[in-house]
């Protein structure tokens, strides 16, 4: 009966983690623009490329692996907690 139970969970633990490393891999290989999905299409086409760098600063996307600090990805993560603003910031007209 534990070797039932022993097993049992050491299966689930092995599916829990592979579908997050499945999960991973196809959200890094799917096409597709974060910004994009926040501010949808028409959004798009009014932001500035200033404004677009900053967007992709403050959402971590300025970098590949999203490390975009100067002393790598573990300090990065003491980041998060700060929530960028997703308001689109008033452009002097």
């Amino acid at each position: 009966m534990y070797s039932y139970i022993a097993r049992r969970l050491v299966f689930g633990a092995l599916t829990i983690i592979g579908v997050s490393v499945m999960v991973f891999v196809v959200m890094r290989i799917l096409p597709g623009d974060p910004l994009v999905a926040i501010f949808g299409p028409e959004g798009m086409t009014k932001l500035t490329e200033e404004q677009r760098a900053s967007y992709m600063s403050e959402l971590g996307l300025s970098d590949r692996c999203g490390c975009n600090t100067p002393t790598g990805c573990a300090t990065s993560r003491t980041a998060i907690s700060a929530a960028p603003s997703f308001a689109p910031k008033a452009s002097p007209t």
